[in-house]
């Protein structure tokens, strides 16, 4: 594989990675994954690298010297009011060090002749959720999606009008498909090495640092897992989840009410270890959870506790365990 050098600004000028954020396949998904994989110590530059990309779309063109030199402050001054309007206040990017890799991009594409402009996307559109926030989403098709906490999808505008309905998906959320009378396929694909194929149905997927699952509540999908051949039906009842390696996947019956309560601002638990739910709760809520006696997380809990709040749901699981537990601002500390 080859590896890029270790700063920001060669990947965001890289094609390979603009071509993975702004269409992406499963063969892009693969390829980035294993980077990513292979250069841990790189994550906060490709997250950053990544939303820069998704900020821009992309015109490939031969310019004069004057259009480069318009271009070049119209993409500073449009970069610098971007991330004013959505970044703000806090965890927000440094501004200046924004333009500088703008900059950056600009000279690098510049010399061989051409470079990139940036326009407004008019066709793909993006929803986020921030943490402890449930989003509802109705497609151009008349699908429905509940978006989870901390999740991301795209899509295009006209995505019912194309041969086939996409969404990209990075996070947690519930679809309810509707079935078209040409028989138009949606595909759901996420970042970890999977897609979901369908017609018309209801489903949960969970693509978690944690790991990956799905969960089928009606109808039927086929599941398409990288380094398998043959992809997965999948029938009502059914889960099918792995953690890094697809291949390497689990399929059992289940019970999906228990997998998308989230969405009606519920956590239901059956017979769940407390590092399973620990897990859960930083990736919806963003906070770090310590447990001094760690011999308490295999420990399971069964019962349903309102998620609208950090607090209710900390509380109810530390009286359940008959635990102490201090909050310091993102961090929660644990303790018999």
């Amino acid at each position: 594989m080859d590896f890029l050098e270790n700063n920001t600004e060669e990947l965001i000028s890289n094609l390979k990675f603009i071509e993975w954020v702004k269409n992406p396949t499963l063969d892009l998904e693969a390829y980035w994954s294993k980077w990513l994989a292979e250069n841990p110590h790189r994550t906060k530059e490709f997250e950053s690298a990544k939303t820069f990309v998704t900020l821009l779309t992309f015109k490939v063109q031969k310019p004069s010297f004057a259009t480069y030199q318009e271009v070049k402050t119209q993409l500073k001054e449009s970069i610098e009011t971007r991330i004013s309007e959505q970044y703000r206040p806090a965890k927000a990017f440094n501004k200046i060090a924004w333009l500088q890799v703008a900059a950056v991009l600009i000279l690098a594409l510049g010399i061989g002749g051409f470079f990139i402009t940036r326009q407004v996307s008019s066709s793909e559109v993006v929803y986020k959720t921030g943490y402890g926030e449930i989003k509802n989403i109705v497609l151009p098709d008349g699908s429905n999606i509940v978006l989870n906490a901390n999740s991301e999808i795209r899509y295009d505008a006209d995505m019912a009008n194309k041969p086939k309905r996409e969404v990209w998906l990075g996070g947690e959320a519930y679809f309810s498909v509707t079935h078209t009378k040409n028989n138009q396929k949606f595909i759901v694909t996420t970042p970890d090495k999977y897609c979901v194929e369908v017609l018309g149905t209801e489903f949960n997927i969970s693509n978690r640092k944690t790991g990956n699952r799905v969960v089928l509540n009606s109808g039927s999908i086929k599941l398409h897992l990288q380094g398998k051949k043959e992809s997965i039906t999948m029938k009502p009842g059914d889960l099918v989840e792995f953690d890094q390696d697809p291949v390497k996947y689990v399929k059992k019956k289940s019970a999906p009410e228990l997998y998308s309560s989230w969405k009606s601002h519920r956590l239901v638990f059956n017979d769940q270890r407390l590092d399973e739910i620990l897990l859960q709760i930083e990736n919806t809520y963003g906070v770090q959870v310590v447990v001094g006696d760690t011999s308490i997380l295999k420990e399971t809990f069964s019962g349903s506790i309102p998620n609208t709040n950090l607090d209710v749901v900390l509380s109810g699981l530390t009286q359940s365990f008959d635990l102490k537990m201090q909050r310091q601002g993102d961090k929660v500390v644990i303790t018999k």
